[in-house]
């Protein structure tokens, strides 16, 4: 008799994993967002460990994946050791080793691996190597740096074309993520696949929740028609009269109203869409600045480079042209996350030290920073590097003790789900 209940139990396990696992498969959108909660959400080998049990650990390799061309797979691919692409590459000059030092160790800790791009040098690309010389900045050192930039960008694409990756990442070497970066994506890949996919009719479109038209499981856990991901940016824009949208709501890595910064006057306007301010939405993107993190599919990678290369009209640095292929390119298909998940960290110290572009204008010149901190980002990696290397975890209820921010900033957020939308208006921007 005992082993009989043993057998019974062991079913009800398997039973139970099996359903868990089939709700992460692209099936109908309103059974699969519920299943995934905005809140945290808390699930095994997710970013919040569990002080009463052992099985909500920090994250970890998705050791399903190990058979497994990595990046094909279903929505747990994002948890795994390139966060559900082929690979994962950061563009670092080769003398900032300060900032690949904290770079490697922020992803480590962050349990995702990454290859190296250098960064390269503008006085090193003379303007025969340029497509235009028109729109070059005058003085010389910002010339280099905007070149460089855009040759280091070029080369990460031009890898993935060379290398025949299905897909990559690349990551700044000043980014900075959430705590919760692999329950964030695990978000965003349900919300990319949804606007990814095949669009009804509007008038015959049901009110939120859509449910999605039954398509083929995509090999990438994002999707299969994409073009750019973009991920970390410092300003983004929404289609205008492109009425879909993937919202997750009461998201507690959401910054609080006072604390969202970005540039440029059309970001989406979260009150106008008729969200709350702790909402995150997914959407496609016709433009974007900043490249603190993007990601090419293959055939992406190729269009970049062949767009980027044919623009002989006037030279755009590397956001401002894959801005310009978003909104002009109608099979350019880029899909824009706001707020980001992942933007720029400004460290402890003198601001000489920050971005290789362009001088941040906050400081003066030679002004000692007395603390970290990185814009849009609640619970940040690097700015809680300390006791992350102590072996600490964020513990479930500890959210606002691992913030940047204030106990008494933002709202109270309660636990929330995720949920797609058709917006009523014609032209939202």
């Amino acid at each position: 008799m005992p082993h009989r209940s043993g057998r019974i139990v062991v079913f009800a396990v398997f039973l139970f994993a099996l359903i868990v696992y089939s709700s992460f498969q692209f099936g109908d959108t309103e059974e699969r967002i519920t299943r995934l909660k905005a809140y945290g959400p808390h699930r095994p080998n997710g970013g919040i460990s569990n002080p009463g049990g052992g099985a909500k650990q920090g994250p970890s390799i998705d050791k399903s994946n190990t058979e497994r061309t990595p990046g094909a797979g279903p929505i747990q691919d994002v948890r795994n050791s390139t966060l559900g692409f082929q690979k994962v590459f950061l563009i670092n000059l080769p003398e900032r080793t300060d900032k690949l030092d904290a770079f490697s160790l922020a992803s480590s800790l962050s349990d995702f691996t990454y290859d190296l791009i250098p960064g390269i040098h503008g006085a090193e690309i003379p303007d025969k190597s340029l497509p235009a010389t028109q729109g070059l900045p005058d003085k010389q050192s910002i010339r280099n740096n905007q070149v460089g930039c855009w040759r280091a960008h070029l080369n990460f694409a031009r890898r993935v074309v060379n290398d025949r990756l299905t897909s990559a990442l690349v990551i700044e070497d000043d980014a900075d993520w959430s705590l919760l970066l692999k329950d964030q994506l695990a978000l965003f890949a349900q919300g990319a696949q949804y606007i990814l996919s095949p669009k009804r009719d509007s008038k015959t479109a049901s009110s939120p929740p859509l449910p999605l038209p039954q398509t083929p499981a995509p090999h990438s856990p994002y999707g299969d028609t994409w073009d750019l991901l973009w991920l970390g940016h410092c300003g983004t824009q929404i289609t205008p009269n492109d009425t879909y949208r993937f919202v997750v709501e009461n998201d507690i890595t959401v910054p609080p109203t006072s604390r969202l910064i970005n540039f440029g006057p059309s970001n989406p306007d979260l009150k106008k869409e008729g969200l709350s301010p702790s909402s995150r939405v997914v959407y496609t993107a016709s433009s974007g600045l900043c490249t603190y993190a993007y990601a090419l599919s293959n055939k992406g990678a190729s269009k970049v480079l062949q767009y980027q290369n044919s623009q002989i009209d006037e030279f755009h640095p590397i956001d401002l042209g894959l801005a310009k292929m978003c909104k002009e390119e109608d099979n350019f298909h880029c899909i824009g996350v706001f707020p980001q998940i992942i933007d720029s960290h400004k460290k402890r110290g003198k601001s000489q030290g920050d971005s290789d572009i362009a001088r941040t204008t906050e400081m003066e010149e030679g002004e000692i920073r007395e603390k970290g901190y990185t814009l849009n980002v609640v619970h940040s990696v690097r700015c809680n590097l300390d006791r992350l290397v102590q072996g600490e975890k964020m513990q479930e209820g500890q959210e606002q003790e691992w913030s940047q921010y204030g106990a008494d900033e933002g709202p109270k957020i309660e636990p929330g789900g995720a949920r797609t939308r058709e917006m009523e208006r014609e032209n939202d921007v």
